[in-house]
């Protein structure tokens, strides 16, 4: 899977998200866990961000997806 260099964004499958806080783990800077246990981003996307595209890729439950910012859900 490839992942984007440019402007980016994160979408988070609030069905799938089981908060278990591995995004926050891999990428502090990026994810934060809501009240509600359900991961959010809350630092800025940047595709090109190693430990953003692991936070992503290693998601226990697949509830996360980095996209072009351009590209609508």
């Amino acid at each position: 899977m490839t992942h984007p260099s440019g402007p980016s964004r994160v979408e988070v499958d609030r069905e799938l998200c089981m908060g278990t806080g591995a995004c926050v783990y891999t990428a502090p800077t990026v994810f934060d866990l809501g009240d509600d246990a359900i991961a959010r981003v809350v630092g800025e996307v940047d595709g090109a961000d190693q430990r953003l595209r692991d936070a992503v890729a290693e998601c226990p439950m697949g509830a996360l997806r980095l996209v072009p910012a351009e590209e609508t859900a």
